[in-house]
């Protein structure tokens, strides 16, 4: 999409969690959970610690014989802190920015954790599906995606970039064999 568009934001994140119990294990039961943190935070967080945020997400899952996986499901959106949605400048992103791995350590990030409740071993399968809500805005589509990037070259008596001449003239024979000349009457019509 930057091949269309100068700039993106995130709108919103969707982000599900599921863990599936081995058929074998019988270990002790689990618990996950999920919730915005600032960056500074997100690295050694623990579900009880998570479960006391606001907006968390928290479930305690059965690592039985035979259990069923079990999900939680977040959608958290683009908001400060005050709840008013984040359409300043500064959460506009190029492309070398999108790709760039720092972060500003109070940057939002979901966190997500996983872990037995007695401290025990189980086996388990998780699952993390992440589905981005963005948005692309300020049309720009570069000369090389249209293929005209090498017909055009610069005039240097005005310095403008303009159209080679056998393009422009192919254009327009083309034009004088689609279009018929209508010659103007000299009548007038008259209604009545």
């Amino acid at each position: 999409m930057y091949d269309l568009y100068r700039y993106c934001r995130i709108t919103g994140v969707h982000v599900k969690l599921t863990l599936s119990p081995d058929g074998t294990s019988v270990g002790p039961s689990a618990e996950i959970a999920m919730a915005k943190v600032p960056f500074s935070e997100a690295a050694s967080v623990v579900p009880a610690q998570l479960q006391t945020l606001r907006g968390s997400k928290y479930k305690l899952v059965s690592t039985a014989l035979g259990a069923l996986p079990r999900s939680i499901e977040g959608s958290f959106g683009s908001f400060d802190e005050l709840g008013n949605p984040c359409y300043d400048r500064t959460f506009w992103q190029t492309e070398a920015e999108a790709t760039s791995v720092a972060l500003d350590n109070d940057e939002p990030v979901i966190a997500v954790a996983a872990r037995t409740v007695l401290g025990a071993s189980s086996i388990v399968g998780i699952n993390l599906e992440v589905t981005y809500h963005m948005e692309f805005f300020d049309l720009h589509i570069p000369d090389d995606l249209t293929g005209l990037g090498a017909a055009r070259t610069l005039d240097p008596r005005i310095g403008v970039p303009h159209r080679s001449a056998t393009l422009a003239s192919t254009r327009e024979e083309q034009m004088e064999e689609s279009f018929t000349k209508i010659e103007p009457t000299s009548r007038a019509v008259r209604r009545r």
